[in-house]
């Protein structure tokens, strides 16, 4: 199966930004998504990039744990 990585990081007011990602897939002919914060809720990064990493590493660790056979692809987006 494969799983898309979207990346949704935010920025904190005080400064820095947290991982935060969906998970996407399509069973069938339904489409899931599944939100995926970091466990670490203490963990703050301080650029977009960095929250970005943290998500793939979290992201890897789940394709392992629950379905290792997975394909991870990440959504590219381009901002103006």
């Amino acid at each position: 199966m494969n799983y898309e990585i979207e990346h949704a990081c935010y920025r904190l007011k005080a400064g820095g930004w947290i991982a935060y990602f969906h998970l996407n897939y399509v069973a069938g002919a339904t489409f899931y998504s599944q939100q995926c914060f970091d466990p670490r809720r203490d963990l703050s990064f301080a650029t977009e990039e960095e929250a970005k990493q943290r998500n793939r590493a979290l992201a890897l660790n789940w394709r392992n744990a629950n379905c290792p056979d997975a394909e991870l692809f990440e959504r590219r987006t381009e901002r103006n």
